[in-house]
Order: structure tokens, then sequence, then C-alpha cells
């Protein structure tokens, strides 16, 4: 989660132009609203997923649930790789950052 309270991988990153965001303008709202629904479907039921984020997929088909884990402290983060990223969600939806991650690890 990011310091303000927001949720960094909420939305596509609307300041870097991707095919993934090229693809969610062309829709209009409604690739927004796949980006959501496809996110909270992310939300595991309890303790943590762990999400792939493929920026060259459009709204719908760009998250993969690769792992589940019981607590934060336990959750290992794979390196990121151009257009591919990670992060992890929990059941109410927060976002965690590798950083976040690392600090629950200590």
């Amino acid at each position: 989660m990011v310091e303000d309270g927001t949720d960094e991988y909420a939305t596509w990153d609307e300041e870097e132009s991707t095919p993934g965001n090229a693809a969610a303008e062309d829709e209009g709202p409604d690739g927004f609203e796949t980006a959501r629904e496809e996110r909270e479907s992310m939300y595991p039921m309890t303790g943590y997923a762990l999400v792939r984020i493929e920026y060259q997929e459009p709204p719908g088909e760009a998250l993969t649930e690769v792992a589940h884990y019981g607590r934060l402290g336990d959750v290992e983060l794979p390196d990121p790789a151009p257009m591919t990223a990670y992060v992890v969600y929990d059941a109410d939806g927060n976002a965690y950052r590798r950083a976040d991650v690392e600090a629950a690890q200590e």
C-alpha cells in the first residue's frame, strides 16, 4: 500500500503509455471497468495473493494469480521484468508493493 493509503496498482499506470493502457482507452470507460473487475477477482478469500501483471495484455487478461500465502512476511516476490510487474493483494483489496513485503519480513 502506498503511504497516502491509495492502491498504486488499482488502475493501469495512467502516466505511461502501455499497450494495456491503449486498449483500455480505446474501449472507453468499459476498459477501466473490465480492469477493475479483473483486479477484484484476484483478491483472495484469506491471506495474500501474489499476482503477476502483464502490461502487454488487455484489461481482463492481464492479471494472473501466481501464488497464495497465509502471511505477508512469507511472500516471495519475483524480480520484475520488462512489461511485467508483481503485486500482492489481501482479502480487503489492499495492494502491497515490494517495500511492504520486505518490511513484513523483518
